[in-house]
């Protein structure tokens, strides 16, 4: 089965009918119809009413909203060890070229660590998943496209969409991408994080293990491990095999490039909806996605950093990320892993400090 990404059906998804688990809750004279991201329908408008905002008992019953209180929620991926592992691919010219040209060049230049998983639960905690927007005291705020390609340099909407194709969650498939790969190396049909850093290694400069006949695996793996622990980040720490149908050697090889853009956010989006809302009887879910994109988005509309200071001629860096230097390491301050230090300082933010504009100045 192939086909786009972004529409490519969950496993073990309900086959049962949209919307067909909506629900009245009556508040006086008003009927109040609960719609959830799996229930939505084309003819039914999911946005809640001021009033209803805050509300936390709109959901189905036993359905609760994270902000009315949950114990710390981990953040599955690492931004810090996919930058780790292009320092090493950068030594090498020719395999270098093969990543850029994927689509990377911009983004994997950056120079950041990993975010404050403390500070994105608090943001999870402002995320409505019916409007798919931050609810802040003084506003609303999106994670809009333009935030993403500024933020991030990865292009939105621009060249071929992402193909998927669950033919290579069969190991004879994968093996055709990954030589000497074992079934051991899979989880349910997909590609085990830790046999990709594998990979890694024979990179390493002081080791002389680099062989450049296979430079295309080694960028195979690389991008692969880029996607699974990071754009495509989930719970079982492995990447869904079918996304290798994007890694062929054709592709690689210099093919129009893909639109990356637009499944990481969508896979965003999804991880934000789904670990939003606690479900009786459902597992604690993890926050996935490339959510370490929304720190420096915060920081850059709030015009807070807290741990975070930017450049000089910060206008003139691109991709913003790289605008940004981290202090935590210098000061080694923990003032960032407190709850009630980021949560005050959400709440303190009004309209008159909001960058409602902020790329407006870029050149």
């Amino acid at each position: 089965m192939s086909g786009s990404s972004s529409l490519r059906p969950r496993k073990n998804a309900s086959n049962t009918t949209r919307n067909s688990n909506a629900e009245v809750k009556r508040r006086g004279n008003a009927d109040v119809i609960n719609v959830w991201l799996d229930q939505m329908t084309d003819d039914i408008d999911p946005t809640p009413s001021y009033d209803e905002l805050d509300r936390v008992d709109i959901h189905p019953d036993g359905w609760v909203h994270i902000s009315t209180g949950s114990e710390e929620i981990p953040c599955r991926g690492s931004l810090d060890k996919v930058l780790k592992w292009y320092r090493w691919i950068v030594v090498y010219p020719t395999l270098k070229k093969l990543v850029d040209d994927m689509g990377f060049a911009e983004f994997c230049s950056i120079n950041a660590g990993n975010s404050d998983n403390r500070f994105i639960h608090v943001l999870v905690e402002r995320w409505w998943p019916s409007t798919h927007t931050f609810h802040f005291p003084c506003g609303e705020l999106v994670f809009t496209p333009s935030d993403f390609v500024m933020l991030t340099g990865i292009s939105f909407r621009r060249g071929r969409e992402l193909p998927y194709d669950e033919r290579y969650s069969k190991l004879e498939e994968a093996e055709e991408m990954f030589p000497g790969i074992t079934s051991s190396d899979m989880r349910y049909g997909n590609i085990t994080l830790s046999y990709l850093k594998k990979w890694q290694e024979p990179l390493n400069p002081r080791l002389h293990n680099y062989d450049s006949e296979i430079d295309i695996v080694y960028a195979r793996a690389f991008i692969a491990y880029m996607m699974g622990n990071l754009f495509f980040s989930n719970g079982a720490t492995s990447l869904w095999a079918g996304y290798l149908e994007a890694l062929t050697d054709y592709d690689i090889l210099g093919a129009l490039g893909f639109d990356w853009g637009t499944p990481i956010m969508t896979a965003l989006y999804r991880g934000l909806d789904e670990v939003s809302v606690l479900r009786p009887g459902k597992v604690k879910k993890s926050i996935i996605g490339f959510y370490a994109v929304l720190e420096y988005w915060f920081f850059k509309y709030c015009r807070v950093g807290i741990y975070l200071v930017k450049l000089q001629k910060f206008n003139h860096i691109y991709p913003r990320i790289y605008g940004w230097r981290d202090e935590r390491a210098s000061t080694g301050s923990e003032i960032h892993h407190s709850f009630v230090v980021i949560r005050d300082m959400i709440e303190w933010k009004d309209r008159t400090n909001i960058d409602w504009q902020p790329w407006h100045r870029s050149r």
